[in-house]
């Protein structure tokens, strides 16, 4: 969260309830329901922190996302190897990757006859992009709140 410092407990605890519910309202809007998670302010922010924090990711998450940004895209039974983990755990991982777009989930057809799915991560370009306009909501959000703070809780 990103409040200034010697804000009192009562005022931090009314606006962090508050700010979870614009949150579930305001991604639901960017991203069909993913709700932005709450950052504690004193730790340093970084790349990785910003993207957990948008895209409500776990460090589990992420580390799928560098692994399969350095293969540039991969099988999830490739990949699992690759990470040395199970199969469905990542496959949790790019399930919310892809629903975040963040990755991107492609079918390619066999021509003895079946299918199998490739996953690739989305430009960056795009991810920096949806980060900055969810960011930009919030902070617009956050605002508005302050601006009837005194209405509600005063």
């Amino acid at each position: 969260m990103f409040f200034p410092r010697g804000m009192n407990n009562v005022l931090f605890n009314v606006c962090a309830k508050k700010m979870h519910n614009c949150y579930t309202l305001l991604y639901w809007y960017c991203y069909n329901g993913v709700a932005m998670k709450l950052v504690d302010p004193h730790k340093d922010i970084s790349c990785s922190n910003v993207l957990k924090c948008t895209f409500n990711l776990n460090e589990a998450d992420v580390e799928v996302y560098r692994k399969l940004k350095e293969l540039w895209g991969s099988k999830v039974e490739y990949l699992s190897q690759k990470l040395n983990k199970d199969s469905s755990t990542v496959y949790r991982s790019l399930q919310k990757l892809v629903f975040c777009e963040v990755c991107i989930k492609e079918t390619k057809t066999i021509e003895k006859g079946g299918y199998y799915r490739i996953y690739l991560c989305a430009d960056i370009k795009s991810i920096k992009k949806k980060m900055k306009a969810c960011i930009d909501e919030w902070h617009r959000h956050v605002e508005n709140t302050f601006t009837h703070f005194e209405k509600k809780v005063g």
